[in-house]
């Protein structure tokens, strides 16, 4: 039911109104969202949407949604998304730390070299460095680099649309 009406909200550029549950507000808090999408993080679905209450687009997890319905029309449409229509390049590396030998063997899991590169929109890079358990920083050698094996090697140039 509720991916049916996020579904033809975003369709139809519609406005719903929903009950929504997070750790903020485990209670559930009345928002009004405008949908532009809907994405899976890998761990979950996402409805991308300008919130009302927080006057900017945000992420919410679809499975916290209830008591989901149109609210009328929207003007608020994806173009508006700077963060959903921004495309980045994550430079992915493994952990400095790691021994010569350690690094070869991560870096057969995505070819040959020292790093890899993944375009991605904006929006879901975070989502992106969560599920594939990427560090966004560097481990020393006490910090054992082998449970995070591979970090964002240009944090400081896409920062700014990470959370």
């Amino acid at each position: 039911q509720v991916s049916r009406i996020l579904t033809q909200a975003i369709a139809k550029n519609l406005a719903i109104q929903v009950t929504y549950y997070s750790l903020s507000h485990p209670e559930g808090m009345k928002r009004r969202l405008h949908p532009i999408a809907m994405a899976n993080s890998g761990l979950r679905w996402h409805c991308r949407a300008y919130d009302e209450y927080r006057k900017e687009f945000r992420d919410f997890n679809v499975s916290r949604m209830k008591d989901v319905a149109i609210a009328g029309n929207s003007s608020w449409t994806a173009k508006d998304d700077d963060c959903w229509m921004q495309t980045i390049t994550l430079r992915i590396s493994p952990q400095p730390a790691l021994t010569v030998e350690q690094k070869r063997v991560i870096m057969m899991d995505k070819g040959e070299g020292d790093f890899y590169e993944v375009s991605i929109r904006a929006a879901m890079a975070e989502y992106y460095l969560q599920f594939h358990l990427i560090d966004k920083h560097e481990r020393s050698e006490s910090d054992d680099p082998t449970i995070r094996p591979l970090y964002l090697e240009n944090y400081d140039e896409v920062s700014r649309w990470l959370f």
